[in-house]
């Protein structure tokens, strides 16, 4: 007939105000949050007092207990900075960071892959590392002067054994005294000659060696 609204058929929507029995997890007691709530991830107190122990800090955050994996001291971190430790290891101070990160930490889980594979040619790993153990001078003369003419010998003849203990810092006459005084190194199968009339006992002040 004329004038009548066709009929629609159509499923009633889903009461949005419906609700749901939960228990707090502040106090423990059944309470009903509304699904809307429930739905966008809240609905979890059931009253605000329940909840302001429990709601994080905006400026602190939410905290949790580190054991720093160089110093060994307990501290706290936000939960959310936590994510940031890609290998799962924290460290209390950037300074622990920078120390744990050297090769002589033993950390090894946070070394990059190249870490300790330095060649004959490429010394800048262990040579770092004697700068920060011994002092910038040749350890038999005392030659000074000048940090990049000093060398840094490997007492063991052990390339590969970076240990501090291992590493001493010569200057160029001193280090090449020393292998040709061992017969090793570039002098291996030498004969020992006094060059320039100068004794096997002379001192490397003698030999020319000087400090500033």
């Amino acid at each position: 007939m004329v004038g009548l609204k066709p009929q629609v058929c159509y499923t009633p929507l889903m009461n949005r105000s419906s609700q749901i029995t939960r228990q707090c997890l502040g106090c423990g007691k059944d309470f009903q949050p509304p699904m809307r709530d429930v739905n966008r991830g809240y609905g979890k107190y059931c009253s605000l007092k329940c909840a302001a122990p429990n709601k994080p800090h905006p400026k602190t955050g939410n905290r949790i207990s580190l054991v720093c994996a160089l110093c060994g001291i307990t501290f706290e971190r936000l939960v959310g900075h936590t994510v940031k430790a890609r290998h799962g290891i924290h460290f209390c101070s950037r300074k622990c960071k920078d120390v744990g990160q050297r090769l002589e930490s033993g950390i090894t889980a946070i070394h990059p892959y190249h870490y300790g594979t330095a060649d004959d040619l490429d010394s800048d790993t262990y040579r770092q590392l004697a700068f920060r153990h011994h002092p910038a001078r040749c350890n038999r003369c005392g030659y000074n002067r000048f940090k990049s003419v000093l060398r840094v010998h490997h007492i063991d003849r052990d390339r590969s054994n970076r240990d501090p203990n291992n590493l001493e810092i010569l200057c160029p006459t001193c280090h090449e005294e020393e292998h040709y005084l061992a017969g090793d190194g570039l002098y291996t199968g030498m004969k020992l000659v006094d060059l320039e009339g100068l004794e096997s006992s002379t001192s490397p002040v003698q030999a020319g060696c000087y400090s500033i």
